[in-house]
């Protein structure tokens, strides 16, 4: 999240924190900016209207948005019948824009970009690709580049990095090259952009509403907020603009701690394809913002780099105060179908980069299924920052136990062959971890098992 998207979300905040009494109803389908939009049957068209009037907003089912919404003290709802309604933040590309511009290498001008969907005005930050996306197939792809000599594979792209944007004259997101064997004129793409989180909540509720394909991220949130219900899929993968090297941004909801968050339920949600982490707390200072009663539970969490990441290295006095991650599901870490870079090593169920130890944070009572399963920044040798508790981890051989994404110090390795316990008690001596589960499974049964937890998930939800 940018230093300008803080700010925007934050001036929204306390902007659009008027009182309201009304009810209001949205249809992107049939509604009309020019209706009362104070009954089901006379909708505005578009949520921003709907900003204006009501304090609760609903959103009619199976209806698409197009739009970022900020939420202060507000709460988004469904109505109707069918799927949620869906704010989507992709670009449908009309075919035959991309000019060749070398071997396999492909420019579009996306200054002259014609696509439906999500509109971009303004400056070319907005441009910040994502992923592409081929809506045919449900396939994402892209991996960022560094460079265009460093383009090697299929989908790998490259749009300028941080030391253009931060020059005077900024037009480095205004095209974008990509490198592709065949003609991507010929499919049928679409393009998430890093203008903003889909949704921003400030001491709000959401429930049953569905975000998709924005660039940055899926939910953001601060102050006292409840998630419920939400399915959050394809987010990520543009880039920070304030960081000193190439970082892509990407989490599926996550609590951005420049004020203190507290009282918080994010339950029963299901969130994939996230470029980063799949949930997260992040940030804080001391005296100024802490994370208290924040409970993540229920939700399903498939395909992401992370299922879950806690994040608290702005100042160490900073802890978590009785907030915790329990109950829920996580599937397939690392495997989100974005490319990264090879030197991305956090590809983990469990990700905490803390600059101190024992933060308090509480890991409790999840299943999770491949991938690995601790990554730590490990910083002053410290990988002893949650509270682990009765966590159950159906883990491949050849993964990690334990793993550091600054260097290869205590690496904890399942071994490919043989027992595992050595590897498990080298794990809990260095985390403190003596609860979690391990159980070493094939690659066939870790497949079997995540198809079973994602159907009987499905069963009892609906999105």
């Amino acid at each position: 999240m940018t230093l300008k998207h803080f700010f925007y979300a934050f001036s929204v905040y306390f902007i659009s924190s008027c009182c309201y009494a009304q009810e209001v109803y949205v249809s992107s389908s049939f509604g009309s900016d020019d209706n009362s939009g104070t009954a089901a049957n006379a909708p505005f068209k578009t949520i921003a209207k709907a900003q204006e009037k009501g304090k609760v907003i609903y959103l009619k089912a199976g209806d698409v948005f197009h739009e970022y919404v900020s939420v202060s003290k507000k709460e988004l709802k469904r109505y109707g019948e069918g799927k949620n309604p869906e704010l989507n933040g992709f670009r449908f590309m009309v075919k035959g824009q991309w000019k060749k511009a070398g071997e396999n290498i492909w420019l579009l001008d996306l200054t002259q970009l014609k696509a439906t969907g999500y509109r971009v005005e303004g400056t070319s930050e907005l441009n910040n690709i994502g992923c592409f996306y081929e809506y045919e197939k449900d396939q994402i792809h892209g991996r960022r580049c560094e460079t265009i000599k460093k383009m090697k594979a299929d989908w790998d792209f490259y749009q300028g990095d941080h030391k253009d944007y931060h020059k005077k004259e900024n037009h480095c997101f205004d095209s974008v090259y990509l490198y592709y064997e065949g003609n991507p004129n010929e499919l049928n793409l679409a393009i998430s952009v890093g203008s903003h989180y889909g949704l921003f909540l400030g001491d709000a509720t959401v429930e049953n509403v569905n975000i998709k394909g924005f660039g940055t991220g899926g939910i953001n949130l601060i102050g006292t907020c409840t998630v419920k219900g939400c399915r959050i899929d394809m987010v990520g993968g543009s880039m920070m603009l304030n960081s000193q090297e190439t970082v892509c941004l990407g989490n599926g909801i996550d609590f951005w701690l420049y004020r203190t968050s507290e009282d918080c339920v994010i339950e029963d949600n299901y969130i994939s394809r996230c470029y980063d982490c799949g949930c997260s707390i992040q940030g804080a200072r001391a005296g100024k913002a802490t994370p208290k009663n924040i409970v993540f539970r229920n939700n399903l969490i498939t395909d992401c780099c992370q299922g879950w990441e806690d994040f608290l290295r702005n100042d160490p006095e900073v802890k978590y105060e009785n907030c915790r991650f329990e109950n829920n599901i996580v599937v397939n870490a690392g495997e989100s179908g974005f490319g990264y870079p090879e030197s991305r090593k956090k590809r983990c169920n469990v990700l905490g980069n803390n600059y101190e130890g024992d933060k308090g944070m509480i890991i409790r009572k999840n299943t999770f299924i491949g991938g690995n399963y601790y990554c730590s920044g490990a910083y002053n040798d410290k990988y002893k920052s949650n509270v682990w508790d009765g966590n159950t981890h159906y883990i491949p051989r050849g993964a990690y136990l334990l793993s550091n994404y600054i260097g290869s110090k205590d690496v904890i390795e399942v071994p490919t062959n043989g027992s595992a316990q050595l590897a498990i008690y080298q794990y809990r001596q260095l985390t403190g971890d003596l609860t979690t589960k391990f159980k070493v499974c094939s690659q066939i049964r870790l497949d079997s098992l995540s198809k079973r937890a994602i159907k009987r998930y499905l069963k009892k939800h609906s999105y």
